[in-house]
């Protein structure tokens, strides 16, 4: 019935085949421009949106300016699209643990394991990122505790290792080390085996 009316409508206005071939070529391109726009809005949106969660944070690298020096909460932020990029820091505590074999005052070997808790100082996220990229604490931590420890262990022999004195001596070297570059430890656990 709807082809009938369709058909005697094309009759009384006298269109030729070729005219109704290309009004129904004009109707897929009107289609497709509709697409392709839907698309493009898409992806600008998507694109000029950043979301934070709750245990992260974000520095912006922008395209003309390099790393902002602002760092972006919790929360929908925007920026701008294909110019800035968003760089996501996890912020809530890692842990990272490491052993390794030291010479004591008397030569003896000790095996000691340390496990760091560590996290970034929010505020200072565009200067870790500048200086140490993304994975600063798997860059830093392990060489820092190694120069600590080493300093500490070097002053005690194999019979004076006490595991509490030794600790209470990383902490006191490692956490002041550990902030200048931009690092906050929350704890440090040892364990010690004197090997014979």
């Amino acid at each position: 019935m709807l082809f009938v009316s369709f058909y005697l409508d094309i009759r009384k206005t006298n269109l030729k085949c070729s005219d109704i071939l290309i009004i129904k070529i004009m109707g897929k391109i009107k289609l497709a421009l509709y697409v392709g726009v839907g698309i493009a809005t898409y992806q600008i949106l998507k694109n000029s949106i950043c979301y934070v969660r709750k245990d992260e944070n974000v520095v912006i690298f922008d395209k003309f300016e390099g790393v902002r020096n602002i760092v972006y909460g919790e929360g929908f932020h925007f920026i701008y699209p294909w110019i800035q990029i968003p760089v996501y820091f996890k912020v809530s505590p890692s842990e990272l643990s490491f052993a390794h074999k030291f010479s004591t005052k008397d030569s003896q070997g000790a095996n000691i394991k340390l496990d760091i808790t560590y996290r970034p100082v929010k505020n200072d996220l565009p200067k870790i990122y500048l200086s140490f990229g993304l994975d600063y604490g798997k860059r830093i931590i392990p060489s820092l505790g190694h120069e600590v420890v080493k300093e500490v262990i070097k002053n005690y022999s194999s019979a004076e290792l006490d595991q509490d004195q030794i600790l209470n001596k990383i902490k006191e070297n490692l956490i002041p080390r550990a902030s200048e570059f931009f690092i906050t430890i929350d704890d440090i656990k040892i364990t010690i085996e004197n090997s014979a």
